[in-house]
């Protein structure tokens, strides 16, 4: 029995398609990466690796490497201070221009704020290059929240901040923002932009 044309046009295209996307695709994907979906540890070079150290229990911290921190470490380390902004952020995306951390940190500063930058992963860690010598920079530790998947594991940081429960979704129409403030140690409300 004969297939109708038009079923055998489809057919036709359709194996056409399946066989075109992949020679098209085949000299582009070498040089694509995926970023964003974890952490993106294993993307790092060597030397961006020997920056990253587990946070100290007792030694000095070095404005030179990046310390991976869960929300309770940040927590235990800004109940000393009596005003904080945590910036949690991601220099992943080429589209905007890396922060400037110094400024940032100096903004805060001069308002009496200490100043906490938290990277969500190490995407786009390059465009921060050379960190500097006048803040500290942290990053989310992924491992101690049990999940390689940065949206889950960034909710779980920022519920802890925020003291609700740790699995707790964000509802569709809430911003998490990215500066939060603490007054004496506990979360007081999320900034635009730092005051």
């Amino acid at each position: 029995m004969e297939r109708p044309l038009n079923q055998r046009i489809r057919s036709f295209l359709s194996s056409l398609f399946l066989m075109i996307v992949p020679a098209c695709l085949a000299p582009v994907m070498p040089s694509c990466t995926v970023s964003g979906l974890t952490s993106d540890y294993d993307q790092l070079s060597k030397i961006q690796r020997s920056q990253i150290r587990p946070l100290p229990a007792q030694e000095p911290l070095n404005p030179g490497a990046i310390y991976t921190v869960s929300a309770g470490d940040l927590l235990s380390m800004l109940s000393a201070d009596e005003k904080a902004i945590v910036y949690v952020f991601s220099p992943g995306c080429n589209a905007n221009s890396a922060p400037d951390l110094s400024a940032m940190n100096s903004k805060a500063n001069e308002g009496g704020y200490a100043f906490y930058p938290v990277l969500t992963g190490y995407s786009g860690l390059g465009r921060l290059e050379p960190l500097g010598s006048d803040y500290l920079l942290y990053v989310i530790d992924d491992i101690h929240y049990r999940t390689r998947y940065r949206f889950r594991y960034e909710r779980f940081f920022i519920n802890e901040l925020k003291c609700l429960p740790k699995k707790q979704k964000f509802s569709r129409g809430e911003d998490p923002g990215t500066y939060f403030l603490f007054v004496g140690g506990h979360f007081d409300c999320l900034l635009p932009e730092i005051p």
